[in-house]
């Protein structure tokens, strides 16, 4: 019975309403203590998009990743032969700021994780809407280098 129950836990998945942040806890959407919502549930992204407001959620959270992506392709200068992903991880405050980035690059490049670092703080964003607050978001994607 055991040997059975071993291949179900190794599937778990994220709950609905929860991600898995960059310090590998899951989370929900929105962390009412401390103020910070993920970009998913947001009524207002922080940063220029053409993502419809009408979608269903998981084509709203591809949409916004989509984007974020192509945001942080157009501040990078690569000349590089690396190919891999990067995954990255930021906030933006309630002052259109931006905070706690997290990059990892897979395979590890020092060089890579600095280039995207840097063009995640140089980023053109306004505040984050919930509901029509400004709210801090989270917000996550990744770059698929080739």
């Amino acid at each position: 019975m055991l040997t059975l129950l071993l291949p179900f836990l190794g599937l778990a998945q994220i709950p609905k309403g929860h991600f898995l942040d960059s310090d590998l806890e899951i989370k929900p959407f929105k962390q009412e203590s401390e103020g910070l919502y993920h970009y998913a549930i947001l009524s207002e992204l922080p940063f220029e998009n053409n993502c419809p407001k009408r979608q269903s959620e998981k084509k709203r959270i591809i949409c916004a990743e989509d984007r974020l992506s192509d945001l942080l392709k157009n501040e990078m200068t690569l000349e590089s032969d690396y190919k891999g992903r990067v995954y990255i991880y930021l906030t933006v405050n309630k002052e259109a700021e931006i905070e706690d980035i997290h990059v990892t690059s897979y395979p590890n490049s020092n060089d890579i994780n600095e280039i995207v670092q840097s063009a995640a703080e140089n980023l053109s964003v306004k505040p984050a809407r919930y509901n029509g607050e400004i709210v801090k978001a989270r917000l996550w994607t990744f770059l698929a280098l080739e």
